[in-house]
């Protein structure tokens, strides 16, 4: 779904109908609501439902990995092996998905990729890598689903920074946006949408 299409316009205001009055009453509550639209954006996606099943698949099995590395190297000393085997599994689907056909001259083809999967791919590297220096540390109530399937950015980035975006989850004002914070979303999105379609782009910084 492109995002400067009325498709999404739609989707966004039906998402926030739904995931703000729910924030409001209880922010796990938003979270997960935010969650399921983000699943359901993903599989609104282009493709049979056969793709775009099976990318989710993909993408949660992913998710579930990280999620393994990350407790695995909060409890364990062999941080540096656990971090090394899942950046191997994600390279590895990545490549598998991706350069099948090209490392193999073409012999072996897969047809097709799960959306979004590139971004993904270094968005959970970045997440573990993060987690292996210390840089971010994770919280109770940091939802790894909501990371990487976050819809404004599933499908074509840009890649979340996991020591910017968990804090907001956090924060007293997650889904409870003041008429300054809806005013610079609805600024960012007019923005977006002029340099898309205007052969001059604004000036929006």
């Amino acid at each position: 779904m492109s995002f400067q299409s009325l498709g999404f316009l739609a989707f966004l205001m039906l998402a926030l109908a739904v995931c703000l009055p729910a924030g409001r009453h209880s922010p796990r509550a938003g979270a997960a609501l935010l969650t399921i639209a983000s699943a359901v954006f993903y599989l609104l996606g282009p493709g049979g439902w056969a793709v775009v099943l099976g990318g989710l698949a993909c993408l949660l099995l992913g998710i579930a990995v990280t999620a393994w590395a990350i407790r695995r190297m909060a409890r364990s000393g062999s941080r540096r092996r656990t971090l090394a085997l899942a950046c191997v599994y994600h390279i590895a689907v990545l490549v598998g998905f991706k350069y099948t056909e090209f490392l193999t001259g073409g012999a072996v083809e897969v047809g097709w990729a799960p959306l979004g999967l590139s971004f993904f791919t270094f968005q959970q590297l970045w997440l573990l890598k993060e987690v292996y220096t210390g840089e971010y540390v994770p919280a109770p109530g940091d939802s790894l689903l909501l990371y990487g399937l976050f819809f404004p950015t599933v499908t074509s980035g840009p890649i979340l920074r996991p020591d910017t975006f968990f804090p907001q989850l956090r924060g007293e004002s997650f889904l409870r946006p003041d008429w300054p914070d809806a005013a610079a979303g609805v600024y960012g999105i007019c923005c977006g949408c002029l340099l898309y379609t205007s052969p001059s782009p604004p000036d929006c910084s």
